[in-house]
């Protein structure tokens, strides 16, 4: 998949999809304080979690990786999604119950033990074209 990418567009990418989790904890946040207003803590929290993971397809599609956002990779985009955040969720678990990491802490292992291998999978799910080895990017 990055053997025809050159390394300085594999840093540029790696850097935007770092800028985009940032402004994503923002969206994320202010969309479930909004949603908060309305509807119990758990529905605003699931609504947010969806608002998060459109907003991370289209601004990685477009920003991240250069790639037109397509209907058809909405679903595996949220699959990919949802399978870091069990994992996340999981590993807390780990560190706070097993290793008694500090709860205020954990969330940040959490972060660097997932971002690389988000980043390769959010990128396999936006950027591979079917009927492809590797990328065309």
């Amino acid at each position: 998949m990055l053997r025809n990418i050159d390394g300085a567009k594999f840093f540029r990418e790696v850097f935007r999809f770092l800028i985009v989790g940032f402004l994503n904890l923002g969206v994320t946040y202010a969309a479930y304080r909004l949603c908060l207003i309305f509807v119990p803590y758990a529905a605003a929290y699931t609504l947010a979690t969806m608002t998060g993971m459109l907003f991370s397809w289209l601004v990685n599609s477009l920003y991240s990786f250069g790639v037109r956002p397509k209907a058809r990779r909405i679903l595996p985009h949220m699959v990919i999604a949802t399978i870091f955040y069990l994992a996340g969720l999981g590993l807390m678990t780990v560190f706070i119950e097993s290793w008694s990491v500090p709860e205020k802490f954990a969330p940040l292992l959490v972060i660097a033990v997932l971002t690389p291998a988000s980043f390769f999978a959010t990128r396999a799910v936006l950027v591979w074209e079917p009927g492809t080895r590797a990328s065309k990017n």
